[in-house]
């Protein structure tokens, strides 16, 4: 529709992905969070809850309790962006040339920096070079071998 209306591609492409997300469960927790927040980005994720909230409200009064749940996510997101959180590879303490210099190639090098982004956001790792890189050469490789 957005199309005969000959909207601009970002718009279609944002309703598209927002009416994608709308119905999808966001865990209520950092790093639920983090990860929505890494496939969205903040302004997109905002307007996702704008939308989640509107969508609730618009739902029989016995289901207006989930606004709490919006409201615990926005504090959550504003959590995160506050203490500067790592939700993306690109905030990650190590990049892809770190790990060339390990001696990873290719599609190995994509695996293991999600890896360790992973770990960021779930809070088992800090986002330090030095403790990324030392997991990597434990961790990730006998992970990687299984």
């Amino acid at each position: 529709m957005l199309g005969r209306l000959r909207a601009e591609t970002v718009l279609r492409e944002t309703v598209v992905q927002l009416v994608a997300w709308h119905d999808r469960n966001i865990p209520r927790t950092r790093p639920g969070v983090a990860r929505a927040l890494g496939a969205l980005g903040e302004r997109d994720l905002r307007r996702l809850l704008d939308v989640k909230r509107a969508d609730n409200l618009a739902q029989a009064s016995a289901y207006h309790g989930r606004q709490g749940q919006i409201d615990t996510l926005e504090a959550l997101l504003q959590q995160a962006l506050e203490q500067d959180a790592c939700f993306t590879l690109r905030q990650l303490a190590v990049n892809g040339r770190d790990l060339l210099e390990q001696g990873y190639r290719g599609r190995e090098v994509g695996a293991a920096l999600q890896f360790m982004l992973d770990a960021v956001i779930d809070g088992t790792l800090p986002n330090e070079k030095q403790a990324l890189l030392k997991v990597l050469s434990t961790e990730f490789a006998s992970n990687a071998t299984e």
